[in-house]
């Protein structure tokens, strides 16, 4: 049996532009189900602001690193993010989506 990698796409976005992520999201959902794989899409909300932004890259890296580590993406995600979320006081919006 051959494993799929996992599909995870982060999005951000500000307080100006909060439709980026439902457009990635009808994007996915329009697509024809080919593998039924699922993408894990999460958004992550920056002021636009050079200090902001700095600071969602490093935790976008963060969370990057933490998901390389874990040995089950897939099942720990949710808690991955709610690690985070309690260590950067910052919110993520989590959804899956299959293609």
């Amino acid at each position: 049996m051959s494993l799929l990698p996992l599909r995870v796409a982060v999005v951000c976005s500000s307080n100006q532009n909060r439709s980026m992520e439902a457009h990635m999201v009808e994007d996915l959902n329009s697509r024809e189900q080919e593998t039924c794989q699922p993408v894990h899409v999460v958004n992550m909300d920056i002021q636009d602001n050079q200090e902001d932004a700095i600071i969602g890259a490093f935790l976008i890296c963060e969370l990057c690193q933490c998901m390389q580590r874990s040995e089950d993406t897939e099942n720990e995600i949710d808690l991955l993010l709610q690690k985070l979320e309690e260590k950067n006081g910052q919110a993520f919006l989590h959804m899956v989506c299959f293609y």
